[in-house]
C-alpha cells in the first residue's frame, strides 16, 4: 500500500468528487493547501510527516522536495475551460465577490465572453502538470469509475463496493458551445492537449 501520496488538484476535473472517495476510503490523515481553506502549511518537511496526503489547488513543483508520489485527474481541455467559465459566473453571482478574478467579469475590458477567458487561461492543466512523467497515477474524468478503480490499485487497497461522483453537477449553458467555438476555444489550450491525449490512450487502450 502507498503510505504517503501528494494530490494535485486541477481546478474542475473531478478533483473535488476524487479527493471525498479518497478520504472516505483510504483512511489517511490529510492536509488542505487550498486557497479557499486556511490551514497552516509548513516551510519544514518533516513537519508533514504526520500528514498522509497533502491535496488542493497548487503546482506539481510545490512538494516535490518531498520526495512522495503525486496524483491528479485530468478533463478534457475545452470542456473544462468551458465549465470553469459557467462556474465561476455562477460563483459571483452568488456573492463570492471576493475571487480574485471576479473584477475581469465585470470591468467593461473584462471577459465579455468565454473566449476572451479561454485566452486569459491557457493550457491549465499542463501548467500545474508540466509533464505526466511527474505523476505516479493519473485520472481522466471522462472515465472516472475505472480511473477510480485504476487508482485502489494503485494505491493497493480493496476497490469499494460503490464507487460513485460524490459532485454530480449539471451546467446546462456550457451546451450552448457550439462547435466552432470550440474550436477557438482549443487553441489556447494545445499544450494540454498534448497531455490529455497520452492519458486518454492509456485508458481507451
Amino acid at each position: 500500500m502507498i503510505d504517503k501520496f501528494i494530490s494535485v488538484h486541477i481546478h474542475k476535473t473531478a478533483g473535488s468528487s476524487f479527493f471525498e472517495i479518497i478520504r472516505n476510503n483510504c483512511h489517511k490523515k490529510f492536509i488542505m493547501d487550498d486557497h479557499d481553506v486556511f490551514w497552516y502549511l509548513f516551510t519544514d518537511a518533516s513537519q508533514y510527516e504526520e500528514y498522509d496526503i497533502i491535496h488542493g489547488h497548487f503546482t506539481v513543483e510545490k512538494y516535490m522536495y518531498l520526495n512522495r508520489p503525486q496524483v491528479t485527474i485530468m478533463r478534457e481541455p475545452v470542456e473544462r475551460v468551458i465549465s470553469e467559465y459557467f462556474w465561476i459566473k455562477k460563483m459571483i453571482k452568488g456573492n463570492f465577490q471576493e475571487m480574485s478574478i471576479a473584477p475581469h467579469f465585470e470591468e467593461e475590458e473584462g471577459f465579455k465572453n468565454i473566449y476572451n477567458y479561454a485566452e486569459y487561461r491557457p493550457n491549465v492543466q499542463y501548467n500545474y502538470m508540466k509533464d505526466t512523467s511527474n505523476f505516479d497515477w493519473i485520472g481522466i474524468k471522462e472515465y472516472f469509475n475505472k480511473s477510480m478503480h485504476d487508482f485502489f490499485r494503485w494505491f493497493g487497497a480493496d476497490v469499494p463496493d460503490n464507487i460513485s461522483k460524490v459532485y454530480r453537477r449539471k451546467n446546462n449553458q456550457k451546451d450552448l458551445i457550439i462547435n466552432k467555438p470550440r474550436e477557438y476555444i482549443k487553441r489556447f489550450n494545445l499544450l494540454d492537449y498534448e497531455l490529455y491525449t497520452d492519458v486518454l490512450n492509456r485508458y481507451e487502450n
